[in-house]
C-alpha cells in the first residue's frame, strides 16, 4: 500500500516522527516496523495502489479518447490522475500540462500540478498553483472548493504559516473538506506549536471522523508516548494492526480527483 515517505512530505503524507523511548524502546521498535510495512515509500508503489476497477476502466478509455481528442478535458485528467495515483510524476506532470494547453488555467489541471509540486518539496510553488485554482475556478468548482481550501491550508501549514492555515482549515470543514484531513492538520499546528493535549485532542477527531487512516493513529501514539502513557500509545498503535479496510493513503487526495473527473456530466 503507497504511504508516507519521511517527515512533512507530499500529497502522500506528513510522515512518522520517531520515538523518543525509554525502557518501552523494544516494543516501539516493533511496532514502528510494523508500520513500516503498512506504509510503504510513496513513488514506485506499481501494483500496490489501490484503484478502484472503475477508475481503471475510466482510464483505459480515457487514452482511448485522447488519441482521438487530445483536446478532451475529462480524459486528460483522467490520465493525469491515474499517474499521480501510480506516482509516475513524468507522466502526470505531462498529461496535466496536456490539459492547460487546451483548457488553459484550468483549475483541475492545476491542482494537479499542486500536488506534484508538494510531493517534490516545494510547497511554495504548489501553494502558488492552489492560489490560483482557488481564485479562479471553472465549471464544477464547487464540488471542490472545500478540498481546495484543505490542500492550501496544510500547505500553508508546510510553510510554517500556522495562523492563516488554521483560518483556512475551518473554512475547508465548512466548504464540506474531509473532516479527518482538516482535524489532522489541525493537529498537526498544534503539535508544532508544542500544544500536545490540543494536538492530541484534534488526532482523536480525525481518527473519529474516518478510522481508516493510519497516520493519525501513529501521530497520536506518538504524542502519547511523549507523555510518558507507554500502554496507551501501545494500544493505539495496535488499532492499526485491527483495522479492516486500512486506506492505501494518508489523506483523501486521489479519490477526490477521481469522484471529480468521473461525475456524471452535467445536462
Amino acid at each position: 500500500m503507497a504511504k508516507a515517505k519521511s517527515s512533512m512530505t507530499g500529497i502522500w503524507g506528513p510522515g512518522l516522527p520517531f520515538f523518543r523511548s525509554t525502557g518501552a524502546g523494544g516494543w516501539l521498535f516493533v511496532a514502528l516496523a510494523v508500520w513500516g510495512l503498512l506504509c510503504a515509500p510513496p513513488w514506485g508503489a506499481g501494483d500496490a495502489v489501490a484503484h478502484t476497477p472503475e477508475e481503471k476502466a475510466y482510464y483505459l478509455q480515457s487514452r482511448i479518447v485522447l488519441r482521438l481528442n487530445p483536446a478532451d478535458l475529462r480524459a486528460g485528467l483522467a490520465v493525469g490522475v491515474w499517474h499521480l495515483e501510480y506516482k509516475d510524476p513524468a507522466r502526470a506532470r505531462e498529461a496535466f500540462h496536456g490539459v492547460l494547453a487546451h483548457h488553459p488555467g484550468h483549475f483541475v489541471a492545476k491542482t494537479g500540478l499542486a500536488l506534484l509540486e508538494e510531493v517534490e518539496h516545494r510547497p511554495q510553488e504548489a501553494l502558488d498553483l492552489i492560489r490560483e485554482a482557488v481564485e479562479n475556478p471553472g465549471e464544477g468548482a464547487r464540488d471542490l472548493i472545500g478540498f481546495l481550501l484543505l490542500v492550501r491550508g496544510r500547505l500553508l501549514v508546510r510553510l510554517g504559516q500556522f495562523e492563516a492555515a488554521g483560518e483556512v482549515l475551518t473554512q475547508s470543514l465548512a466548504e464540506g473538506g474531509h473532516a479527518h484531513d482538516v482535524y489532522f492538520w489541525q493537529g498537526r499546528i498544534e503539535e508544532v506549536s508544542g500544544r500536545i493535549g490540543k494536538a492530541i485532542g484534534f488526532y482523536r477527531q480525525a481518527i473519529a471522523a474516518d478510522p481508516s487512516w493510519p497516520e493519525s493513529y501513529a501521530r497520536l501514539s506518538a504524542l502519547l508516548q511523549r507523555q510518558g502513557k507507554t500502554g496507551k500509545a501501545m494500544a493505539v498503535l495496535e488499532q492499526v494492526l485491527e483495522l479492516q479496510n486500512p486506506s492505501p493513503y494518508p489523506n483523501n487526495d486521489i479519490r477526490v480527483l477521481w469522484r471529480w473527473v468521473m461525475r456524471p456530466k452535467s445536462g
